[in-house]
């Protein structure tokens, strides 16, 4: 896909340690597509982009194509698939899994309206279930849980993600702050993080069908706009009671829906955001701990220095010593 997407925009592609860096030339916009190869046929690409035109590019017939998970952050992108006969589109905080049968192409289309910020893993899922086979009894695989085979028709999955994908995409933006073989294990491990979360995900949203709450686009699009309220306002949130007004949800439709469109309760929610932003401040070095724990909501010392070490394994105050001393651990995927 590298050649491809750096013929169509007119670039150089750049080898920088492990990593394919393709820099969009100024005549089509800025920003960088970034791609990374790893063991076992996985592959992950990190786009963030700013357009002056729109662009589409296609993915020419190939014998097997691989598995694809998109995970937008920001912007549009719309995926056409068998010749462009199947078509789906992701905006924000929405996640997709798609096949698509050999001997058919496929095309990604960019919207320059806004920033475009979305990561891509692919799969060889015949080369990664060969060299990563589990024992015997291992009850499912790639092939069972979703319908791939070399003649299957085309294949799409599409939901919003959750709270625990958002942070992962979160720590894969900060991975620079790692080097060579440390970097790209990082980077291999958040892939495969991302791919069980998307296992994760289609598998429940099975069950979920079965004995699940129903939620509609309308609903959908209110539970989306619950979860941005929360974000913006972690330090103050609102409570349940005002937050369904807002979003004009019944209470128990805003808990149960939450719950099953994020696998995470509101309050789950909260608390991983305020934990991730003192962890940011605190990494920062600016302020003492006191006035971390007021920044961001906490209103008890003991009870936040508590979370704090479940959550990241140390106290505030020794994860501040090692900020300080450029011995941070790698970051965690938040707990729900």
């Amino acid at each position: 896909m590298a050649d491809t997407i750096a013929e169509k925009i007119g670039a150089k592609i750049q080898y920088v340690s492990s990593t394919i860096i393709i820099s969009v030339p100024p005549e089509v916009g800025s920003g960088t597509i970034k791609i990374m190869r790893f063991y076992h046929g996985l592959s992950l690409l990190c786009w963030h982009l700013q357009l002056n035109e729109d662009l589409a590019f296609y993915i020419e017939r190939i014998p097997r194509h691989p598995l694809r998970l998109l995970f937008c952050e920001q912007g549009v992108l719309t995926h056409s698939l068998e010749d462009q006969q199947v078509q789906y589109q992701l905006k924000g905080l929405y996640a997709a899994a798609s096949a698509c049968s050999s001997g058919a192409n496929q095309l990604f289309q960019l919207s320059s309206k806004q920033p475009v910020s979305f990561c891509m893993v692919e799969i060889d899922w015949q080369l990664y279930e060969r060299q990563t086979r589990g024992p015997s009894t291992m009850k499912h695989s790639l092939q069972q849980i979703f319908p791939l085979s070399k003649n299957a028709s085309s294949f799409i999955y599409r939901k919003h993600y959750s709270q625990s994908v958002s942070e992962v995409l979160r720590e894969i933006e900060q991975s620079e702050q790692y080097q060579d073989i440390v970097q790209q294990t990082f980077l291999e491990s958040k892939t495969l993080e991302l791919l069980s979360f998307m296992i994760q995900q289609y598998t429940q949203d099975q069950q979920a069908a079965e004995d699940g709450i129903a939620l509609s686009d309308v609903d959908i699009e209110r539970l989306t706009q619950a979860r941005r309220y929360i974000i913006q306002q972690y330090v103050n949130p609102p409570s349940i009671k005002e937050l369904a007004r807002r979003v004009g949800l019944n209470d128990f439709k805003l808990k149960k829906g939450y719950k099953q469109l994020f696998q995470a309760t509101v309050y789950e929610h909260v608390r991983a955001e305020r934990l991730y932003q003192a962890q940011q401040l605190i990494a920062q070095g600016k302020w003492d701990i006191g006035e971390v724990v007021q920044k961001v909501g906490y209103t008890n010392k003991s009870h936040f220095s508590a979370r704090f070490e479940e959550r990241f394994g140390m106290k505030p105050k020794e994860y501040q010593k090692r900020a300080a001393q450029g011995r941070l651990p790698s970051p965690m995927s938040p707990e729900k």
